[in-house]
């Protein structure tokens, strides 16, 4: 699980500490790029000295406790971002890959636009985007209240390993919510209850409590409800058939306007169950 590090390498690292920690994953690598470009032999060295110390002390120091297995540190010349981001995923059998997600201010859409493309044709492991509080946005992540958007469909396994992680580490309180439409049928609003329960018993020891609520734009009723929480969860509508449209519309206007963490999870077995 490469942790890719951009301007917020704290909560990235938060994730993946806290997948490592409750054994959604065994083990851990934190990927550092120097881009070559115009880089004299000598700078180039330097870039790689400078970037492998400091993910070492991140990775390391602020991370350090007893019982959590230390996560590797692997910097990189590269060229090409998402071909070499890529390239590590597919060489350390990687079951997920963890990516900050900027604000609307922030440089570096383009940047993941591309890596997205890069990580989802095909993609070989689950995917992770992580927009971190406003109010605190290079800090370390323990979520006393998690909303997670319970939607069905593939991602929900993902969805449930990164609770799990965090009520382990951080002891957050869950509050699962499914967000009908008024021209939902009533069958389709049972089997929403069903999944909304079943997705609450597999979260065995976690201090769970569940919500079914009704509006013609579950996106804004969600935005709406995470102002009470300190990290949000949903599935993503990363579509591998459009990869120039990373978001639909509505979590576009999640991951842009709601204050506390989002993390948008893409499983890769979604793949296959879009093609069934």
């Amino acid at each position: 699980m490469p942790l890719v590090r951009g301007q917020t390498a704290r909560p990235l690292l938060s994730v993946g500490d806290a997948l490592i920690s409750r054994g959604a994953a065994g083990s851990g690598v934190v990927l550092g790029l120097v881009e070559t470009g115009k880089l004299s032999s000598d700078a180039a060295s330097t870039d790689l000295e400078r970037v492998r110390d400091m993910l070492k002390w991140i990775s390391g120091s602020d991370y350090e406790h007893p019982g959590r297995p230390s996560m590797e540190v692997e910097v990189r010349f590269s060229s090409d971002a998402p071909a070499t981001i890529r390239a590590a995923v597919v060489e350390y059998s990687c079951s997920a890959v963890v990516l900050g997600y900027p604000w609307l201010a922030a440089p570096g859409r383009q940047r993941l636009r591309s890596i997205c493309e890069a990580l989802l044709n095909p993609a070989p492991a689950d995917l992770l985007l992580v927009r971190p509080a406003l109010a605190a946005p290079e800090a370390a992540l323990a979520p006393r209240s998690i909303l997670v958007a319970v939607r069905g469909g593939p991602h929900e396994r993902l969805m449930a390993s990164v609770v799990r992680a965090f009520a382990h580490v951080a002891r957050s309180k869950v509050t699962l919510v499914h967000v009908s439409r008024p021209s939902d049928h009533r069958d389709r609003r049972r089997h929403s209850l069903e999944d909304l329960q079943k997705f609450a018993d597999g979260l065995k020891g976690v201090d769970v409590s569940i919500k079914m609520e009704e509006s013609p734009s579950p996106m804004t009723l969600v935005l709406e409800l995470s102002s009470k929480h300190d990290m949000v969860l949903v599935g993503s509508h990363l579509d591998p058939e459009a990869p120039d449209r990373i978001l639909s519309p509505a979590l576009r206007q999640l991951m842009s306007r709601c204050t506390a963490t989002v993390i948008l999870g893409y499983s890769a077995a979604a793949q296959d169950w879009q093609a069934t």
